[in-house]
C-alpha cells in the first residue's frame, strides 16, 4: 500500500481498523476521518463526522488502547427522483406504441474506511410501464408491467498500486429510452484488476466483461477475456495486449475471436529506430442458418519491422521492412485458401540540397499457397524535385517533378516501367480579420507510365484539384473549421478511367453567446468513378464498370441554456451518423448493440424549477434500415442529496 512513502501510515491504518470505523461511505466527497463514540445508552442513531487526521501526523499510541474506541457506520450519501411520463414510438414498419409509465429511482453512494478500502455506489429503479402497441405486421397489442434496474460499482484499493473494479448493471429497453421495436432486458458485468510495481516502469492488467440480452429474439451472450502488460526503459517500449471473446445467440448464430498483438520499439541512437509490430488473430463465425450459410473460420499471423536512419548531419537517409503474413480461411464449399508473404524492403534517399534528391530502393517478395509459389523481386532508381514558393502578392506558387525507372523480375518474366510525374500549385490566403482567414489552393498535376515485357501497358493522368478552408479562431474556447474540396482524376491509354471527389468538412467549437454552443465533427462525401479496358484477349473480352456512392459521417451538438431568454429553460440538439456500420456484438464487443444505428437526430427541451423538472424529447434514427420516431414527455421530481 506503498507504506514506505509515507511513514506513519501503517498505525493510522492500523487506528482506523480496530477502533474507528469499517463502515460505508463516499471518499472525497462526503469528508474523511473517523465518528466519535455515541454515548452509552443513547438512542440517537445519527453520525456524527469528525474531521480526518493529516496523514503526516502519528495517532496517539494509547487510541488503539481506549476503552472508548468503536466501530461505526461511515455516512452514506443518497438521493433519487420520482418520474412520471408519456411516451409513443413509430416505425415506418406501420407499427405505433402509445405507453405512459412511472418511475421511482434511488441511488446511494458510500466508502468502506476512507480512502484506502474501498467506494461502492449503486441506483435502484421500479419503473411501472402501460402500452398499447397497434397496427404494423403483429396487430395491436396491450401491456402492463413492472420493470426493475439497477447499477452497482465497487472501486477495491483504488488509490493503491493494484486497483480493482466492479460492476453490475441491469436494464431494460423499455425505460433507457432505446429506440428499438424490441424490447429487450440487459445485463452487463465488468471486472478489472490493474497492478504496478512500487519500483519500476511496468504495469499489467486483466479484465473480464459479459453482456447478456434477453428479448423477443431469444438470448444473446457475450463474454470478453482480456488483459495486458506494458512496460518502458531507457530505450525501449513493450506493449502487449491480447483479448478472447465468445458471442453466442439462440438463434443460431455464434462467433469467437482472439486478437494478440505486440508492439516492440526501439531507439538504437539519434539516427536508427527500430519498431516492430505482431498480431495474431482467430474467428469462427457461425451464421444465423435462417439467414445465410456462411460460416468459417480465418485465422491469420503478422509480423513487421520498420527503421529509420536519418542522421542530422548527413545528407543520406535510409528505411528499410521486413514482413511476414500468412492467412488461412475455411468456410466450405463458399471459399477456402491459404497464402503466406515474406519480403522485404530497403530505401534510400540522397539530399542533394533541399530541392533536390536521388532514390533508390530494392524490394523481394515470396508467396505461397497450397498450389503454388512464387517470388518476385523489384528494383527503383529515380529523383525528386520540388521549387522553392514563389511569392506575387498574396499568392504562393510552385512546381515540382519526379521520375522513376523500375525494373520487376518474377520466375517466368520480368517487366520495365517507366514513370513520369510533372505538376504545380497556386495559394491564396485571404485575411478577413484579426481571428478569421480563408485559404485557397488549386493544384493540377500530369503522370504518364510506359510499361513492356509481362503486361505491356500505357497510361495517361490528368488531375485537377480546388480546396477552400476557411479558419476562426477569435478567442480561446473558441474556433472553428470549415473546408470544400472538389477534384477530378481522368485516365487514358490501355485502361480509361475516371474519378470525380466532391469533400465537405465540419468541425470546431463556436460559443454563438453566453448561453449557447455549438460543436461539430462532420463530413459529407460524395464519389463517382468508372473505368473501361480496351484489352482483348481469350480471357479477357473487354470490362466497363460504373460506381456511385455517397455518405455522410460525424457529430453535432448545439446546446442553448437560456431559450427565448427564459432562465432554466434548456434546449440540446444531438445528430450523430455513420455511413459504415459493422455488428461489434457478433465480433466480441459487449457494449456493441444488436440494432444498427445509421443515422440519429435527438432534440431535447427541459425546463427546471426547483428539484423538478420537465422534458420533451423528440427523436429520429435509422435502425437497420427503418426509420424509427419516438415521443417523450416526462415529468421528475428529486429529493435527497445525491
Amino acid at each position: 500500500m506503498s507504506g514506505a512513502r509515507h511513514p506513519g501510515r501503517m498505525s493510522l491504518w492500523r487506528t482506523w481498523i480496530a477502533p474507528c470505523q469499517v463502515g460505508l461511505g463516499l471518499a472525497g466527497a462526503l469528508g474523511a476521518g473517523c465518528a466519535p463514540a455515541l454515548a452509552a445508552g443513547s438512542n440517537d442513531a445519527s453520525v456524527v463526522e469528525a474531521a480526518p487526521a493529516p496523514l503526516s501526523a502519528k495517532p496517539p499510541a494509547q487510541a488503539a488502547e481506549s476503552e472508548d474506541s468503536h466501530w461505526a457506520v461511515a455516512p452514506i450519501r443518497w438521493g433519487g427522483t420520482l418520474s412520471a411520463g408519456l411516451r409513443r414510438r413509430e416505425s415506418d414498419s406501420g407499427s405505433a406504441t402509445s405507453e405512459n409509465f412511472y418511475e421511482a429511482r434511488l441511488r446511494v453512494a458510500s466508502y468502506l474506511v476512507e480512502p484506502w478500502i474501498a467506494r461502492v455506489s449503486g441506483d435502484l429503479s421500479f419503473f411501472l410501464l402501460n402500452s398499447d402497441t397497434d397496427g404494423g405486421t403483429f396487430g395491436s397489442n396491450k401491456q402492463r408491467g413492472m420493470v426493475v434496474s439497477g447499477t452497482g460499482t465497487l472501486n477495491l484499493f483504488p488509490q493503491s498500486r493494484f486497483p480493482f473494479q466492479a460492476s453490475y448493471a441491469v436494464s431494460d429497453s423499455r425505460n433507457d429510452g432505446r429506440l428499438t421495436n424490441t424490447d429487450y432486458r440487459s445485463d452487463r458485468l465488468s471486472l478489472r484488476q490493474e497492478y504496478r510495481p512500487e519500483q519500476g516502469r511496468w504495469r499489467t492488467f486483466a479484465q473480464y466483461d459479459r453482456s447478456e440480452l434477453d428479448g423477443s429474439f431469444g438470448r444473446d451472450e457475450v463474454d470478453r477475456f482480456s488483459g495486458g502488460f506494458y512496460t518502458s526503459g531507457d530505450h525501449q517500449v513493450l506493449d502487449l495486449t491480447g483479448s478472447y471473446a465468445r458471442n453466442t445467440r439462440t438463434d443460431g448464430a455464434s462467433s469467437t475471436e482472439f486478437l494478440g498483438t505486440a508492439r516492440h520499439t526501439f531507439q538504437v541512437d539519434e539516427a536508427l529506430s527500430l519498431e516492430t509490430l505482431g498480431t495474431v488473430t482467430d474467428t469462427d463465425l457461425q451464421a444465423d442458418p435462417s439467414v445465410s450459410s456462411f460460416s468459417g473460420n480465418v485465422r491469420t499471423l503478422q509480423a513487421y519491422t520498420f527503421g529509420n536512419w536519418a542522421p542530422l548531419d548527413s545528407p543520406w537517409r535510409a528505411s528499410g521492412t521486413l514482413r511476414y503474413f500468412t492467412s488461412k480461411n475455411d468456410f466450405g464449399q463458399a471459399s477456402s485458401g491459404e497464402v503466406s508473404i515474406f519480403g522485404g524492403t530497403f530505401s534510400a534517399n540522397y539530399l542533394v540540397n533541399r530541392n533536390f534528391s536521388l532514390l533508390g530502393s530494392l524490394s523481394a517478395n515470396r508467396v505461397s499457397s497450397r498450389d503454388s509459389q512464387s517470388t518476385t523481386a523489384s528494383q527503383a532508381v529515380g529523383f525528386n524535385y520540388s521549387s522553392d514558393p514563389l511569392t506575387f502578392g498574396n499568392y504562393s506558387y510552385n512546381w515540382y517533378g519526379s521520375a522513376n525507372a523500375t525494373r520487376v523480375s518474377a520466375q517466368e518474366s520480368s517487366q520495365q516501367a517507366m514513370t513520369g510525374n510533372l505538376g504545380h500549385s497556386i495559394f491564396r490566403n485571404w485575411a478577413l480579420t484579426e481571428a478569421s482567414a480563408l485559404h485557397g489552393t488549386f493544384s493540377q498535376s500530369f503522370s504518364t507510365t510506359r510499361a513492356r515485357g509481362g503486361d505491356t501497358a500505357s497510361i495517361n493522368t490528368l488531375t485537377h484539384s480546388l480546396g477552400l478552408s476557411l479558419q476562426a479562431t477569435p478567442r480561446e474556447d473558441m474556433r472553428g473549421y470549415i473546408g470544400f474540396t472538389v477534384s477530378d482524376s481522368r485516365s487514358q491509354g490501355d485502361t480509361d478511367s475516371s474519378f470525380q471527389l466532391v469533400n465537405l468538412q465540419l468541425n470546431g467549437t463556436w460559443r454563438i453567446s453566453p448561453q449557447s454552443q455549438f460543436d461539430a465533427n462532420l463530413t459529407w462525401q460524395k464519389t463517382n468513378q468508372s473505368a473501361e479496358s480496351r484489352q482483348t484477349n481469350a480471357l479477357l473480352n473487354g470490362f466497363s464498370n460504373n460506381s456511385r456512392d455517397t455518405n455522410l459521417s460525424g457529430n453535432v451538438n448545439y446546446v442553448h441554456t437560456r431559450v427565448f431568454g427564459i432562465p432554466r429553460l434548456r434546449y440540446a440538439l444531438r445528430f450523430t451518423s455513420n455511413a459504415y456500420g459493422s455488428n461489434t456484438r457478433l465480433m466480441g464487443d459487449p457494449d456493441g448493440t444488436r440494432e444498427q444505428i445509421s443515422r440519429e437526430l435527438d432534440q431535447r427541451l427541459t425546463y427546471a424549477i426547483g428539484r423538478s423538472a420537465v422534458e420533451l424529447q423528440f427523436r429520429t434514427a435509422e435502425v437497420d434500415g427503418k426509420e424509427n420516431a419516438l415521443l417523450f414527455l416526462k415529468i421528475t421530481r428529486a429529493f435527497g442529496a445525491y
